[in-house]
C-alpha cells in the first residue's frame, strides 16, 4: 500500500513540475516579448476647428523590422487631414498612412535596420476636431514582425488614448510636414520601375523575334520558288 501511494506522490508532484514548466515558460516569453505600440500628443483639451498631431510610438526589446497597424478615431468628430513621418525610424512604407473603406487608418511599413528599445516614432498623424466631446484612438491591428528570419508575428501591447474637445478650450494649429518618400522607398520604386520595364521587353522580344523568323522563312520560300521558277 505505501509502495503505491509513493509512486502516485511522485507522479503528482511530476506532473506539478511539469505543468509549473509549461506556465512559466509562457509567462517568460510574454515578458521577454514586452513590445507595446502607443500615442502620444502634446494637448489633451483642444477646441473646435483645431488642428493637432497624435504620434505613434513603439518599444520593444526584442529587435522589429515590420509591422500592420489599424488606428481607430471617431470619424464624426475627427477629420484626418495628413501624416508626417519626419524623424520616423520607418525606412519602407508600403504605402503613406491610408484610409481604409470603413474609415480607419492602416499603416504599414519595413524597418531596414531592425530596431529595439523605447520611443520608436512610426508616424504623426494630423486631425481636425469638428465636434465637442471626449474623442478616444485605439487599435484593432497591433501586429509587429520581429527580424528574426521568420516574420515572428507579435501582438503588442496597446492604450486607448483620449482628447477632450471643448467649446471654451484654446484653439490649437500644429504645423506638419506633408508625409515623404524614404530614400529606400525611392530606390525600390526605381528598382521596380527598372524590373517591370524588363519584363515587359522580354514578354514582347520572344514574340518579336518568333514573327521575325516567320517572316523570314516567308521570304526565303518566295526566293525559293521564284528561282525555281526561271527556266
Amino acid at each position: 500500500m505505501n509502495y503505491k501511494f509513493k509512486n502516485i506522490k511522485k507522479f503528482s508532484i511530476l506532473i506539478l513540475f511539469f505543468i509549473f514548466f509549461i506556465t512559466s515558460e509562457k509567462v517568460f516569453a510574454v515578458d521577454q516579448n514586452n513590445a507595446k505600440v502607443y500615442f502620444q500628443s502634446a494637448v489633451s483639451v483642444v477646441a473646435p476647428k483645431s488642428e493637432f498631431l497624435v504620434s505613434v510610438y513603439f518599444h520593444t526589446l526584442d529587435p522589429v523590422n515590420a509591422f500592420d497597424l489599424e488606428v481607430v478615431y471617431p470619424q464624426d468628430k475627427l477629420q484626418f487631414l495628413n501624416s508626417d513621418n519626419t524623424n520616423s525610424v520607418v525606412d519602407i512604407w508600403q504605402s503613406s498612412p491610408t484610409i481604409l473603406p470603413n474609415g480607419n487608418l492602416r499603416l504599414t511599413g519595413g524597418i531596414l535596420k531592425a530596431f529595439n528599445g523605447t520611443g520608436g516614432l512610426i508616424i504623426k498623424m494630423s486631425f481636425r476636431a469638428e465636434k465637442t466631446g471626449k474623442i478616444a484612438l485605439f487599435l484593432v491591428k497591433n501586429n509587429l514582425y520581429l527580424a528574426d528570419g521568420k516574420g515572428t508575428e507579435v501582438k503588442a501591447d496597446t492604450e486607448i488614448f483620449s482628447i477632450l474637445i471643448e467649446e471654451n478650450a484654446k484653439a490649437v494649429f500644429s504645423s506638419t510636414v506633408p508625409f515623404k518618400s524614404t530614400p529606400a522607398d525611392i530606390l525600390i520604386a526605381q528598382e521596380l520601375k527598372t524590373f517591370k520595364s524588363e519584363m515587359f521587353w522580354k514578354k514582347i522580344s520572344i514574340p518579336l523575334l518568333i514573327l521575325a523568323a516567320f517572316l523570314l522563312v516567308i521570304c526565303l520560300l518566295a526566293v525559293y520558288n521564284k528561282l525555281r521558277r526561271k527556266p
